[in-house]
């Protein structure tokens, strides 16, 4: 994890073994429109690191910057095939902040809002916006 930034790539990896997930969601909010994470989410997503494609997808739901083909399609193989179930969850949040609302997405809300309790209350939030 190398990024061209003013915040440091080892910070990102001391909170992640701390498990301190409010502080790098803090940070993330600060760097999602950073042309320089935002490229690098295409890695991260496929990054055999957990905390690696967590923070690319958080970085994702956040940005305003548009999505190019390679991170709809890291994020759609996240969705579709990471073992991790939280992660393809928060897969599917970052697609529909960006208004891709398919069949496969709603599926995966639904089952967020009846199945992570982490996810549940920001899942309620966007479902009441379709």
């Amino acid at each position: 994890m190398t990024i061209d930034s003013p915040i440091d790539t080892q910070w990102f990896i001391q909170k992640a073994t701390e498990n301190d997930w409010t502080a790098i969601d803090d940070r993330v909010t600060e760097i999602s429109n950073n042309p320089a994470w935002i490229n690098w989410t295409s890695e991260g997503l496929i990054s055999e690191v957990l905390y690696e494609r967590d923070i690319a997808i958080s970085l994702l739901e956040k940005t305003k910057l548009p999505f190019d083909e390679s991170k709809e399609f890291g994020l759609r193989r996240v969705l579709q095939t990471d073992e991790n179930q939280h992660l393809r969850r928060k897969s599917a949040i970052a697609f529909f902040v960006h208004g891709i609302k398919d069949e496969e997405i709603l599926s995966l809300l639904h089952d967020a809002q009846h199945n992570d309790d982490e996810l549940r209350e920001q899942v309620v939030m966007l479902l009441t916006k379709l």
